[in-house]
């Protein structure tokens, strides 16, 4: 917050529950939530191709974890 009691800093956030399921070994399923966030400013606006490239970013952080952790399981 600044001292106008406004934002300095918004946060985008993604959230995926992701659900694997090992039909060979169940105690190798996973149940987790993966999650990732940008930040930025207060005053700017998150539209357009900005926001298109922000969101493809949160969409690339959460597939390598996703897939990361499923084949740490395999």
């Amino acid at each position: 917050a600044t001292a106008q009691n406004t934002a300095a800093q918004n946060r985008l956030t993604i959230s995926v529950q992701v659900r694997f399921f090992n039909t060979l070994d169940d105690t190798k399923d996973l149940n987790q939530r993966f999650s990732f966030y940008f930040d930025f400013d207060g005053d700017a606006n998150l539209t357009g191709s900005r926001r298109d490239d922000v969101i493809n970013e949160i969409y690339s952080r959460l597939t390598q974890d996703i897939f990361n952790a499923t084949l740490a399981r395999w």
